[in-house]
């Protein structure tokens, strides 16, 4: 065997049983879990939003998904977006269903995001389905307001697309040889 097939080998074994991870000095420096989170409503299902605190250093007011980092405790990205989203919201953790996994995607600010749907399914839901997060004691100090938008909504518009370019700059230790 070449001393190319033999190293081949050697890194085959090697990899076979490992999990390819991010490295963390790359582009990503920090990485969240969201729930896009289905709720009922009067005329189907809606999707529901916060509007972040102000209080917060980071992207105060900004409209957003429940979430926020994995701690050591989650079992994995998605347990992580059902944990946020319940200690934000105010919701018991049981009462949240997760459905599915979305695209995962590194966003311009260096973050990953992991995106999950899941819907909001208490055991017993009011009379009123219509705005039914209004009576959640959601979490003031990370959330200023929740609301909700029809799925039907979405289907109905057709969505508005911006583009924005992103620079790269190369910082005073890059060596570059001139």
């Amino acid at each position: 065997m070449s001393g190319l097939h033999a190293m081949a080998a050697w890194i085959q074994k090697e990899t076979s049983a490992r999990r390819p991870g991010l490295d963390q000095t790359g582009v990503v420096m920090r990485t969240a879990s969201v729930l896009l989170l289905l709720l009922p409503g009067k005329n189907g299902p809606e999707l529901l939003f916060e509007v972040r605190s102000g209080k917060l250093g980071w992207q105060p007011g900004d409209i957003c998904f429940p979430g926020g980092r994995r701690e050591s405790s989650d079992r994995n990205y998605a347990a992580a977006a059902v944990r946020e989203a319940s200690e934000e919201l105010g919701v018991p953790y049981k009462d949240i269903q997760l459905c599915g996994t979305l695209d995962f995607f590194a966003a311009h600010n260096g973050f990953m995001v992991y995106p999950f749907v899941g819907i909001w399914d208490p055991e017993t839901v009011s009379e009123t389905p219509d705005a039914v997060y209004r009576q959640w004691d959601y979490n003031r100090d990370e959330v200023a307001e929740l609301f909700s938008v029809p799925l039907s909504w979405f289907l109905q518009h057709e969505p508005r697309i911006g583009t924005a370019h992103i620079q790269v700059t190369r910082k005073d230790d890059f060596p570059f040889e001139s």
